[in-house]
């Protein structure tokens, strides 16, 4: 496993051996190989910088470390020009690469309103995914949708496969119900930043301030990002004793943190960035702990409405919002306890990670049985 040194959520920056700009290490038991990249501070020149750093200095560690020829490389479009050194790895070896789309790159930054269509920067990213869609042997997405735009971006339909986020429930403690004592606990666990609508939960706490209902219902938010401190602030101006604000936990201890919580909160943006769907680690966690969810989306895609595990508002109906959390904190703890046990099946049936992985070897073993240009031989047939 290739990755930068640098966090661009947590600003960590991870030690390499200075001599070499990399590190190896084992980290739970999987082989590490940390490259030494500039750190940066938000959406600026320097992330760029730091994107192509990467690329070019994972490709010089693997021309001077001694690594054993692997059978496939996955690129992962974390950033497009890491998929890029992926690539070009990949052709190094002569083996198959799979290009892993988490978000497309560059029509995220168009969506987002970043920058115009013709911006140099956009046509370089643009020129990039079609040529990192028809190099792979096999695409792999996590938007259930976005099949549709792969396609039209030179992806082979063929070659594309849907494989979301999801659950390891070996990590998940045995359910429990949550406390029937007050106050009714909305909890959120993520990153807080501008596309994650916790300034929503900020209203949503003064009006039930207003209401009467301040020791009734608590928003419970475990996270940071760059709108922590502007959060934290806001909510202790307005006196908001209903919002409390905990630090990130680790990924072993959160389920037992959650299921502290009655109800969990998502935010979909209203954006044509999820007109392909979304995948957010947090939403297979809630599933898995459950409890109902209240999600706060106006996109086709709605797992949670699927699985009957909660209710659904558009995001931009403050007083529609506002009515779904006191109606599920006023609901009757058996239909929430069936809302949850709903969600928790559906994760079990569809996002388990083992059969998540059952479906990514397969697409794999698939991208070693099929022509590819890494191979140096058009028509070949790698063996099995």
């Amino acid at each position: 496993m290739f990755a930068a040194n640098f966090n661009h959520f947590t600003q960590e920056v991870r030690r390499v051996d200075p001599d070499t700009e990399y590190r190896l290490c084992v980290e739970d038991g999987v082989p590490f190989c940390w490259v030494k990249v500039p750190p940066y501070r938000g959406n600026s020149v320097g992330r760029v910088w730091n994107m192509a750093c990467f690329a070019r200095q994972l490709t010089a560690a693997v021309r001077s470390a001694t690594f054993e020829k692997p059978d496939v490389i996955i690129g992962s479009s974390v950033h497009p020009f890491a998929a890029w050194a992926a690539e070009r790895c990949a052709k190094r070896f002569a083996v198959p690469f799979v290009f892993e789309v988490r978000d497309l790159w560059p029509q995220t930054l168009l969506d987002l309103g970043s920058f115009k269509r013709w911006h140099p920067f956009i046509l370089l990213l643009s020129w990039l995914e079609v040529y990192l869609y028809r190099k792979a042997s096999q695409i792999i997405t996590l938007l259930p949708g976005a099949g549709d735009y792969i396609s039209t971006k030179g992806g082979a339909r063929e070659k594309i496969s849907w494989i979301p986020n999801g659950v390891d429930f070996s990590m998940v403690p045995r359910l429990s119900p949550p406390s029937d004592e007050q106050p009714f606990v909305i909890a959120y666990a993520g990153a807080m930043g501008l596309a994650n609508g916790l300034d929503t939960i900020l209203e949503v706490a003064r009006d039930l301030k207003r209401d009467g209902w301040e020791k009734r219902v608590v928003f419970r938010i475990y996270g940071n990002g760059p709108h922590r401190e502007r959060l934290t602030e806001e909510s202790s101006r307005s006196g908001l004793a209903n919002v409390e604000f905990r630090d990130s936990v680790p990924k072993v201890q959160i389920y037992s943190e959650l299921m502290q919580a009655h109800a969990f909160f998502l935010y979909i943006s209203d954006s044509p960035l999820y007109r392909w769907g979304y995948s957010m680690n947090k939403l297979f966690d809630y599933f898995a702990c459950a409890r109902p969810i209240l999600l706060a989306a106006n996109a086709s895609y709605n797992p949670v409405a699927e699985a009957k595990a909660g209710l659904t508002v558009r995001p931009d109906d403050h007083a529609g919002l506002l009515r779904c959390v006191k109606q599920l904190a006023e609901m009757p703890p058996a239909v929430r306890s069936q809302m949850g046990m709903s969600g928790r099946l559906y994760a079990e049936q569809h996002h388990d990670f083992e059969a998540l992985a059952a479906r990514l070897e397969a697409v794999l073993v698939r991208s070693r049985t099929v022509p590819t240009v890494n191979s140096g031989v058009l028509g070949h047939r790698l063996p099995p």
